[in-house]
């Protein structure tokens, strides 16, 4: 073997092993948080009855409170969720006025949600809703897997009450 033809096939050994390391992985910044939904809405659709409703939401047995109304008509407000920081809890009527909607979220990298959600509500002396759930997740990877961070997102909390 002539030595440029050596010298190339010993320089390819040592190329070769280089070629197979990937430095086109390259992950973004995007960030996420685990979050779980619920929805309360009346059984049979429509508008939510003209009420105050009280909601509490324990989150695996710690309690998070809020009330939802209509101050006026056609204008329905939440107050702020009251709770300890292990989770944050968003209220938010929906602007039609079919449902109200509560978002549970954990900070990126503080695991999964939570795994035991009970939810009542009430309104006047009137229990409306009384369940107890254990949410099903799925692990998302923004960036990708081999980026991440991870998160979780829970399917959906659908609670339902009959028309008073």
């Amino acid at each position: 073997m002539k030595p440029a033809l050596l010298a190339a096939a010993c320089l390819g050994l040592v190329v070769v092993p280089f070629a197979a390391c990937d430095d086109s992985l390259q992950c973004t910044l995007a960030g996420c948080q685990s979050t779980l939904e619920l929805r309360i809405e009346v059984a049979d659709g429509g508008r939510l009855p003209d009420a105050s409703y009280e909601i509490v939401v324990e989150l695996d047995g710690i309690p998070y409170v809020t009330a939802c109304g209509q101050p006026q008509p056609g204008m329905f407000a939440c107050e702020p969720v009251e709770g300890p920081a292990a989770f944050v809890v968003e209220a938010n009527p929906y602007t039609d006025g079919s449902a109200i909607g509560l978002t549970v979220w954990a900070d990126e990298g503080e695991g999964d949600g939570p795994q035991r959600v009970r939810l009542t509500v009430v309104s006047g002396d009137a229990p409306l809703v009384d369940t107890t759930t254990e949410p099903t997740y799925e692990t998302r990877f923004p960036n990708g897997e081999a980026c991440g961070p991870s998160c979780v997102q829970g399917e959906q909390i659908t609670a339902t009450f009959a028309r008073p």
